[in-house]
């Protein structure tokens, strides 16, 4: 694993090459879109703590069949607060069904129906969903708040627990100030 430099991103790119291949965005990134991702709520299945082996579940596991075998995210933030970039941001993953070409998918590793997030996740959050969404002109969304997103009906993700509105909010007011992704480690 690489290192990140403070307040940056852990480039897991390589690692996290399981399965088929991510193709190459050909779309304007115009949404980040923030997810939950459980690791210990897959059956049959040891608990998943990083984005490795998410890729690994998603690139192995029968019941994970919307992801067509590919890493599902391009960032995962782990429950200490590490941010790993398992994807680079010039392809896109298959986390929102429709709005994949057009998104940047950010998995939160817990459960925000039931819990918030660690204090390490919301430090992470509170630099990388603004320099993400800054850098973009995205706008910032939970999962279920766009149509056609998920093959769950009635599905909730991320949860209550995550506080979006208040990271798009966020996004707003630094919207000025951040020209590119470098200084925080990203892969294009």
């Amino acid at each position: 694993m690489k290192s990140a430099v403070p307040h940056g991103v852990v480039d897991v790119t390589d690692e996290c090459k399981l399965g088929k291949p991510a193709r190459k965005r050909d779309a304007v990134v115009d949404h980040i879109i923030l997810h939950r991702f459980d690791g210990n709520a897959i059956p049959h299945w040891p608990r998943v703590v990083d984005a490795v082996g998410m890729a690994y579940c998603f690139a192995t596991h029968v019941d994970l069949r919307d992801t067509v075998g590919r890493m599902a995210y391009s960032i995962v933030v782990t429950p200490s607060g590490v941010v790993e970039q398992a994807v680079p941001l010039s392809k896109y993953t298959p986390h929102a069904r429709r709005w994949n070409r057009r998104s940047i998918g950010v998995a939160v590793m817990g459960d925000f129906r039931n819990h918030p997030p660690t204090t390490e996740q919301e430090f992470a959050l509170a630099w990388l969903v603004p320099a993400l969404a800054c850098y973009y002109g995205a706008k910032v969304v939970r999962h279920d708040d766009l149509p056609g997103s998920s093959s769950q009906k009635g599905k909730v993700c991320p949860g209550r627990f995550l506080n979006v509105e208040g990271l798009a909010a966020w996004t707003r007011t630094g919207a000025q100030f951040v020209k590119s992704l470098e200084p925080w480690g990203f892969v294009a």
